[in-house]
């Protein structure tokens, strides 16, 4: 059997083509947050919001307070897949799951 997994645990992960969803939290796990397609606004620790649109992807983590969502009448394109256990804390101390809170534009890599 394989190691792959060892040490890491998968709380919630989902597909939502039509989110309306808006989220304030302090997460108390790890999770890769992709919006394929829509707008959204991220704020981190009460930063003032910045704008975004899909493709791009951010971590959410725990420590930091997270708001981020689409605007009233507005749907995005999310998935996001969460983690935790010391595998995830590995990767988030070999910058393999950044933590600065900012949003990443997501190229095409056959454009």
């Amino acid at each position: 059997m394989s190691s792959w997994f060892d040490g890491a645990e998968f709380p919630m992960f989902d597909e939502e083509p039509r989110s309306t969803s808006v989220s304030r939290h302090i997460p108390t796990y790890y999770g890769i947050q992709y919006t394929h397609a829509g707008r959204f606004f991220l704020s981190v620790n009460g930063a003032p919001e910045e704008w975004h649109a899909g493709p791009s992807v951010f971590v959410t983590h725990p420590g930091a307070f997270f708001h981020y969502g689409v605007a009233l009448g507005e749907t995005r394109h999310m998935s996001y897949l969460c983690g935790c256990g010391p595998r995830f804390e590995r990767y988030a101390e070999a910058g393999l799951l950044p933590l600065d809170g900012k949003a990443v534009p997501v190229s095409d890599p056959a454009e």
